[in-house]
Protein backbone atom coordinates (compact mmCIF):
# COMPACT_ATOMS: atom_id res chain seq x y z
CA UNK A 1 0.00 0.00 0.00
CA UNK A 2 0.90 3.24 -1.21
CA UNK A 3 1.69 6.28 1.21
CA UNK A 4 -0.28 8.25 0.28
CA UNK A 5 -3.14 5.78 -0.27
CA UNK A 6 -2.81 5.13 3.56
CA UNK A 7 -3.00 8.58 4.91
CA UNK A 8 -6.07 8.57 2.48
CA UNK A 9 -7.34 5.48 4.84
CA UNK A 10 -6.02 7.02 7.82
CA UNK A 11 -8.10 10.21 7.23
CA UNK A 12 -11.28 8.15 6.52
CA UNK A 13 -10.47 6.04 9.57
CA UNK A 14 -10.35 9.21 11.40
CA UNK A 15 -13.63 10.67 10.11
CA UNK A 16 -15.36 7.22 10.77
CA UNK A 17 -14.17 7.45 14.64
CA UNK A 18 -14.30 11.08 15.23
CA UNK A 19 -17.76 12.53 12.67
CA UNK A 20 -19.52 9.65 12.31
CA UNK A 21 -22.53 11.20 14.61
CA UNK A 22 -22.23 14.50 13.05
CA UNK A 23 -22.65 12.20 9.34
CA UNK A 24 -25.64 10.34 10.37
CA UNK A 25 -27.49 13.18 12.69
CA UNK A 26 -29.60 14.39 9.96
CA UNK A 27 -31.26 10.24 9.36
CA UNK A 28 -31.06 10.01 13.14
CA UNK A 29 -33.33 13.19 13.13
CA UNK A 30 -36.70 11.89 10.44
CA UNK A 31 -36.88 8.80 12.83
CA UNK A 32 -36.56 10.68 15.88
CA UNK A 33 -39.57 13.26 14.59
CA UNK A 34 -41.38 10.03 12.83
CA UNK A 35 -41.09 8.10 16.14
CA UNK A 36 -42.19 11.40 18.40
CA UNK A 37 -45.30 11.88 15.94
CA UNK A 38 -46.51 8.33 16.40
CA UNK A 39 -46.50 8.33 19.78
CA UNK A 40 -48.34 11.77 19.83
CA UNK A 41 -50.90 10.38 17.54
CA UNK A 42 -51.26 7.26 19.63
CA UNK A 43 -51.74 9.35 22.82
CA UNK A 44 -54.05 11.23 21.43
CA UNK A 45 -56.65 8.51 19.95
CA UNK A 46 -56.29 6.97 23.07
CA UNK A 47 -58.75 8.97 24.66
CA UNK A 48 -61.85 11.22 23.06
CA UNK A 49 -62.20 13.94 25.28
CA UNK A 50 -66.07 14.89 26.51
CA UNK A 51 -65.20 17.86 28.78
CA UNK A 52 -62.87 20.03 26.31
CA UNK A 53 -61.79 20.62 23.10
CA UNK A 54 -58.90 19.53 21.64
CA UNK A 55 -56.04 22.48 20.52
CA UNK A 56 -54.02 20.39 19.41
CA UNK A 57 -51.23 22.06 20.99
CA UNK A 58 -48.73 19.54 22.34
CA UNK A 59 -48.38 18.20 18.59
CA UNK A 60 -46.23 21.54 18.30
CA UNK A 61 -43.24 19.79 20.17
CA UNK A 62 -42.08 18.09 17.07
CA UNK A 63 -41.39 21.36 15.72
CA UNK A 64 -38.62 21.30 18.52
CA UNK A 65 -37.79 17.54 18.26
CA UNK A 66 -33.93 17.53 17.13
CA UNK A 67 -31.20 14.72 17.32
CA UNK A 68 -27.81 16.11 16.28
CA UNK A 69 -24.29 14.87 16.51
CA UNK A 70 -20.99 15.44 17.69
CA UNK A 71 -18.47 13.44 17.08
CA UNK A 72 -19.74 9.94 17.64
CA UNK A 73 -22.29 10.92 19.78
CA UNK A 74 -25.86 11.46 18.80
CA UNK A 75 -27.96 13.83 21.03
CA UNK A 76 -31.61 13.39 20.58
CA UNK A 77 -34.29 16.01 22.53
CA UNK A 78 -38.04 16.43 22.52
CA UNK A 79 -38.89 19.57 24.59
CA UNK A 80 -42.08 21.74 25.22
CA UNK A 81 -40.20 24.87 23.79
CA UNK A 82 -42.45 25.54 20.87
CA UNK A 83 -45.85 24.91 22.84
CA UNK A 84 -48.21 27.25 23.80
CA UNK A 85 -49.49 28.60 27.40
CA UNK A 86 -53.05 26.45 28.62
CA UNK A 87 -55.72 28.52 29.33
CA UNK A 88 -56.56 27.82 32.84
CA UNK A 89 -59.28 28.46 35.35
CA UNK A 90 -59.67 32.00 37.21
CA UNK A 91 -57.15 33.60 34.82
CA UNK A 92 -54.26 31.34 35.72
CA UNK A 93 -52.52 29.22 32.82
CA UNK A 94 -50.88 26.28 32.62
CA UNK A 95 -46.85 26.46 31.50
CA UNK A 96 -46.18 24.80 28.84
CA UNK A 97 -43.09 22.69 30.20
CA UNK A 98 -45.77 21.64 33.06
CA UNK A 99 -48.27 20.83 30.69
CA UNK A 100 -45.33 18.81 28.58
CA UNK A 101 -44.70 16.94 31.92
CA UNK A 102 -48.22 15.79 32.43
CA UNK A 103 -48.98 14.52 28.95
CA UNK A 104 -45.50 13.63 27.15
CA UNK A 105 -43.90 12.07 30.53
CA UNK A 106 -46.61 10.91 32.61
CA UNK A 107 -49.33 10.48 29.49
CA UNK A 108 -52.03 12.29 31.68
CA UNK A 109 -55.42 13.63 29.99
CA UNK A 110 -56.04 16.22 32.29
CA UNK A 111 -54.81 16.28 35.90
CA UNK A 112 -55.24 15.69 39.34
CA UNK A 113 -59.12 16.13 39.57
CA UNK A 114 -59.43 17.21 36.07
CA UNK A 115 -57.43 14.25 34.84
CA UNK A 116 -60.07 12.41 32.47
CA UNK A 117 -57.69 9.35 31.27
CA UNK A 118 -54.17 8.51 31.55
CA UNK A 119 -52.42 6.79 28.71
CA UNK A 120 -48.73 5.00 28.24
CA UNK A 121 -46.18 8.59 28.38
CA UNK A 122 -45.26 9.39 24.85
CA UNK A 123 -41.92 9.12 25.95
CA UNK A 124 -41.86 5.76 26.43
CA UNK A 125 -42.99 4.76 22.99
CA UNK A 126 -40.32 6.93 21.78
CA UNK A 127 -37.55 5.29 24.37
CA UNK A 128 -38.64 1.92 22.83
CA UNK A 129 -37.80 3.14 19.18
CA UNK A 130 -34.08 4.75 20.19
CA UNK A 131 -33.65 1.61 22.32
CA UNK A 132 -34.41 -0.35 19.08
CA UNK A 133 -32.43 1.63 17.07
CA UNK A 134 -35.39 2.47 15.67
CA UNK A 135 -36.00 -0.93 14.38
CA UNK A 136 -32.54 -1.50 13.27
CA UNK A 137 -32.70 1.35 10.44
CA UNK A 138 -30.46 3.19 12.44
CA UNK A 139 -27.34 0.27 11.94
CA UNK A 140 -28.71 0.47 8.15
CA UNK A 141 -27.46 4.24 8.10
CA UNK A 142 -24.26 3.91 9.96
CA UNK A 143 -23.26 1.19 7.57
CA UNK A 144 -24.16 2.83 4.30
CA UNK A 145 -22.30 6.35 6.08
CA UNK A 146 -19.39 4.47 6.72
CA UNK A 147 -19.62 3.17 3.13
CA UNK A 148 -19.75 5.82 1.73
CA UNK A 149 -16.82 7.96 4.00
CA UNK A 150 -14.47 5.04 2.63
CA UNK A 151 -15.65 5.19 -0.90
CA UNK A 152 -14.79 9.03 -1.30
Amino acid sequence: MAKNDLDDLIKKLDRIENHLGEEIAPAVNKLLKESVVRSLVDWYNDYDPKYYKRTNNFMNVIANTRASGKKNIIVMTVDSGCMDLYPGFFGQSLQPSTAFDYMFMNGEHGHGYWMMHQSIPPYMYVEDDIYDGFGGRINKIMNSTIEKILKR
